[in-house]
């Protein structure tokens, strides 16, 4: 995954509610952030913004989509996806997924993932446009995902998609924690604060 801060969250919001970010102290700073959060006055912190690029399955880039505020971008990477079935998990636990009477849902993913590659290929082979022929692919297919968006709006995935109780896809999930990471460790000041007072 790739981060690029294009402009820095914690030195906008600092300006915007009248401080140096460079004359003060992390506490005096983490001081007038909590106030304004507090007071729910979050144009501060919509002022910086990041910018991620990561491959997942089209399935996740879907609703990564769906549940962020931001903007994104998706196209199909030429990299295969991860196994259909790998890492599954039932709704609201971690752990493997249950093959029920022992049938092997994994090959047979596979086989019907195959068949969704093979008519792609032939589809574009006979001169098919390929963001036409794309459709007949499945949605593990590994799909490019660029998200921008301001510290709110990934605060707000995060929220939306990251916990393990929410029906989000797994890489989905991952990916919200993990930017998540990045901007902790871009902006901890104002990590803390929202996730102590939280808007």
């Amino acid at each position: 995954m790739t981060m690029i801060t294009i402009s820095n969250p914690m030195v906008a919001a600092a300006a915007a509610l009248g401080v140096n970010s460079y004359a003060v102290t992390d506490r005096e700073l983490t001081t007038r952030f909590r106030e304004a959060v507090e007071r729910r006055n979050l144009a501060p912190f919509r002022l910086g913004h990041f910018c991620f690029e990561v491959q997942l399955p089209a399935i996740a880039a879907i609703n990564v989509s769906r549940h962020f505020s931001g903007q994104t971008s998706t196209w199909v990477g030429g990299e295969a996806s991860k196994p259909l079935f790998t890492g599954f998990h039932r709704r609201g636990k971690e752990g493997d997924l249950y093959h029920a009477d022992s049938t092997d849902f994994e090959r047979r993913a596979d086989m019907v993932s195959g068949f969704g590659d093979e008519l792609f290929t032939e589809l574009t082979a006979a001169g098919v446009n390929p963001t036409e022929a794309r459709q007949v692919q499945p949605m593990s297919t590994g799909t490019t995902l660029i998200a921008s968006g301001t510290f709110v709006d990934f605060y707000e995935l995060l929220r939306s998609v990251g916990p393990v109780e929410a029906n989000a896809h797994p890489d989905a999930r991952a990916f919200a924690r993990n930017c998540w990471t990045h901007i902790q460790s871009a902006c901890a000041p104002l990590v803390q604060v929202f996730e102590e007072v939280g808007p």
